[in-house]
């Protein structure tokens, strides 16, 4: 809401941040970012300090 991005995670070697596709916020605070990795298939999970926006599910016919 105000306009200021954060660095979330940093990877600079790509071990965990592996070509990822998609990233959501979980957790019961939001407090929780999951990143989708097609480079190493897997999903890798981080605790963040600051509370992401949940996913947005439009509406569909």
């Amino acid at each position: 809401p105000t306009g200021k991005l954060d660095v979330l995670a940093e990877d600079h070697e790509g071990t965990l941040i592996a070509a990822p596709t998609n990233i959501a916020f979980c957790g019961p605070e939001l407090e929780t970012l999951i990143s989708a990795n097609l480079g190493r298939w897997h999903l890798t999970r981080y605790n963040v300090k600051s509370k992401g926006m949940s996913l947005h599910y439009p509406k569909i016919g």
